[in-house]
Order: structure tokens, then C-alpha cells, then sequence
């Protein structure tokens, strides 16, 4: 959680914002790592942060939205961190009562952050072209990004 108190004490990031950690999926096994909330130019706005601490991933041919990386020491394929963020996102905004009930507009802003990563080539396995739509959804931020735009 270091990481994100870095992301936090960006000056650009209101003091009031509200924080939720590990916020459970409301119908829905699924939790996200890292919620900030607040008011944008009066618009509810919550943004979405899939946290890993991933260093390394590689391509996975034939497997739309799959990566392979280390998990417990061994290599497992799992879901691009991106794609992770946006369905996060669509289960909030499709399941979440409060959404629901009092039809409020609400800006959802997810977004994927691999503190320990690094981007070391334009053809880096993460970025690939084959991810390109889920990450236009929901960008993804990597160690060295000192400024997380939203």
C-alpha cells in the first residue's frame, strides 16, 4: 500500500476523497484492490485501481485477455490487469445498489498499476497490441509513472 500513499499525496488528488480498500463486488465474489472516490467538476467519480505487484508477464497467443506471470512460485496464466480493472468497473456500475436505486452519475475510471514493473521495450509483452482494447478501457500504470492522469 506504499505505493498508492504516493499516489495519494499527488496535490492534484482533493484531501476529502474517500478511500476503500479491498471493496467487495456487491452479488459478487470479486474485490478490488484500491477505490479513491470524490467529485469531478460535480460528477461522482470513482476510480478503480487493480494493484500487482507483477515484475514480469508474457504474451499469451490464442487467449484474448490472458497473461502468464508468477504466482507462489510458479507461472500461471491469469487475466491482463486492465481487463481485471474494467470488468471491476462494469460490476460496479451494473450491481451496485446505490448506482441503481438513486440513479446517480456516476464516472467510473478504472485503471491497472503495476508498482513493481517495468516497460522496457515498445513490444513489451504487457502493452502488446493484442491487449490494446482492455487497456484503452483501463489504462495501465507501471513503476516510473510518477504521474497517474486521471
Amino acid at each position: 500500500m506504499q505505493c498508492m500513499y504516493r499516489v495519494l499525496m499527488d496535490p492534484d488528488i482533493p484531501k476529502n476523497s474517500g478511500v476503500a480498500i479491498e471493496y467487495r463486488i456487491p452479488y459478487s465474489p470479486k474485490r478490488v484492490d484500491f477505490l479513491i472516490t470524490g467529485k469531478s467538476k460535480e460528477q461522482e467519480t470513482v476510480v478503480v485501481v487493480e494493484l500487482k505487484q507483477w515484475d514480469k508477464v508474457e504474451k499469451i497467443d490464442g487467449k484474448e485477455a490472458i497473461v502468464k506471470t508468477a504466482f507462489r512460485h510458479a507461472l500461471v496464466e491469469t487475466m491482463h490487469p486492465s481487463y481485471q480493472a474494467w470488468s471491476y468497473a462494469s460490476l460496479i456500475k451494473d450491481y451496485n445498489a446505490t448506482v441503481q436505486q438513486d440513479n446517480i452519475d456516476l464516472y467510473l475510471y478504472p485503471c491497472a498499476y503495476l508498482h513493481n514493473y517495468i516497460v522496457n521495450t515498445p513490444t513489451d509483452p504487457l502493452t502488446d497490441n493484442v491487449y490494446q482494447y482492455y487497456i484503452d478501457q483501463a489504462p495501465v500504470f507501471t513503476k516510473g509513472d510518477f504521474e497517474i492522469s486521471f
